[in-house]
Order: structure tokens, then sequence, then C-alpha cells
């Protein structure tokens, strides 16, 4: 059984839905894919030969259904594209040093977007695609956000509409920002300023995961004892989520998640375990 440090996930798209692993021994990168319509490997492939230290990974198909996934790799940003998967990781051009990444799927609004807290947890920074007769990358911006004290994770998710909403923890404070197009071709802006969103009682969070479900946009969180919590939209065309309840997970503590949405609109979970680091 492979022993993991850290995990992310994928939809369901042309590809099928992945899942990758950083291994707690060696950090090497390991995958294993549910083919569309088919069954999972039947068991993990290794996906990079040598040791490496990669951390905070995070994945997203393309408006074609192609994955890219995306890691840090002390600090320094790596990707691998996977219609071709002939590359070991190739590096990303980046103006800071960053400690924690995400990326948001794309939808019928926006492209995918790619979102990173600088290793002095001075900004928040994004890059997004933007559409010129072709899908592209465009250059690292500033999202305008100053002051975490110490950021410990970051997630995105897209709304019912197609915007984005971003979630950070900063010492345990939950605070997201929701983004709306600023004009085609021009960037994004933010809709909504930082707020301090309300945590389970008397709980602090350690780690968070988004994900859109029909809809409806719903948060995971690990608590500091590595207890699993979940709240989702009950109404999400008006922004109304249930509140934090106790979600059941497996017979066991966590210390890190992944979520990814199947075709029917269900969302998977996984967690990995703080006992034996499996998943």
């Amino acid at each position: 059984m492979n022993r993991f440090k850290a995990v992310c996930a994928t939809q369901l798209g042309a590809l099928g839905m992945q899942l990758w692993g950083v291994a707690a021994e060696d950090g090497r990168l390991f995958s294993i894919r549910r083919r569309p319509n088919g069954p999972w490997d039947e068991k993990w492939s290794a996906e990079s030969k040598a040791p490496r230290n990669l951390f905070s990974l995070t994945a997203a198909q393309d408006r074609k259904g192609l994955t890219s996934l995306w890691a840090l790799d002390n600090g320094v940003l790596v990707s691998r594209l996977w219609e071709t998967g002939e590359d070991e990781g190739v590096t990303n051009p980046t103006h800071v040093k960053f400690a924690l990444i995400c990326v948001c799927e794309p939808s019928n609004k926006v492209g995918r977007q790619l979102w990173g807290v600088d290793s002095n947890n001075k900004g928040l920074y994004y890059a997004c695609e933007e559409e010129s007769g072709v899908w592209r990358w465009v250059q690292w911006k500033s999202a305008q956000w100053e002051g975490f004290q110490k950021a410990t994770a970051l997630t995105a998710a897209q709304d019912w509409e197609g915007w984005t909403s971003v979630w950070a923890l900063d010492n345990g404070v939950l605070l997201s920002r929701a983004l709306r197009q600023q004009e085609k071709g021009v960037g994004y802006m933010p809709y909504y300023e930082w707020v301090t969103n309300p945590t389970p009682a008397n709980v602090k969070l350690a780690r968070i995961c988004g994900c859109n479900q029909g809809g409806a946009l719903t948060l995971w969180g690990v608590g500091e004892k590595g207890e699993l919590w979940w709240n989702y939209q009950n109404d999400y065309k008006e922004g109304k989520w249930t509140g934090w309840k106790p979600f059941r997970g497996p017979e066991d503590t966590v210390n890190s998640l992944a979520a990814a949405r199947r075709q029917d609109g269900r969302v998977l979970l996984w967690a990995i375990s703080n006992s034996n680091s499996s998943l």
C-alpha cells in the first residue's frame, strides 16, 4: 500500500478521473486513473523516476478535458500536461517563491485560474487563462491582498454562475473572496473584499478543500485534532450555507483532503490518515 503525504484529484473528463499522491518516503509522484465509463486502474503508477520534494499539488482539466498538474518543488512551480505525459515537470516562471498553490477549473465564463500565496505570507497572486482565439495563460498578477499571518491552506471553486470563489486558512481563520471578470481580456476584479467566515465552534481548521457539486459550493475542513467537517450551500442561488457539521470520515484522523466531481454530479472525497499515511 502506498504511503502519501499529499494528494490531489481532478474531475472526470476526456482522460477520466485522476488521483495523484506524493510518496511520504521519497517525494516521488504516483497516479491512478479511472477511465471514462470504466473502472479504476488496478494499481498506482510511478510518474517521477527520481526523489523530489513536491508539495501543494493541484490539478485541473482544460475545456477539452485534458489535465494539467502543478506542484511546488522547494518553492519552484512545476507543471505537467497529461495530454502527452512526456515531461517530468516543466518549470514555470514566477516572480515570487510560493508556499501554497491551488487551481480552479474552467467554467462557461472564465478559464482556469492558478492561485498562489508567496513564501513570506505577504500576498496572494493569480494567473488566468484568457481567450484570444485560443486559450492562453497571462502573467501573474497581484490579487490585492497583503497581510496573511500564516496561510496554511488555499482552495478555489466555481459557483453556479461560473464565477470564482477563493478560500484561505490564515492561522486557522477561514477567509474567502468572490471574484468577477472585469471585462473580456482584462482580468479579474474583487466582487467582495476578503471576509472572515465562521468555522466550527471551538475548532481551528488546519486544512480545507472545496468543490462545486451540482451548482452548490461545498467545503470540507480538517480540524487540528484531525477530525473532518463540512459546510455546503443549501440555497446556492442566494449564497446560503448550512453551517459546519461533523463529516463522517475514515476510522482515523486525517491530515490531507482531495475532492473531485463525477459525471453524475456527485463528489468523491479522499483523505490521508494520520496513523499510517494511507489513502
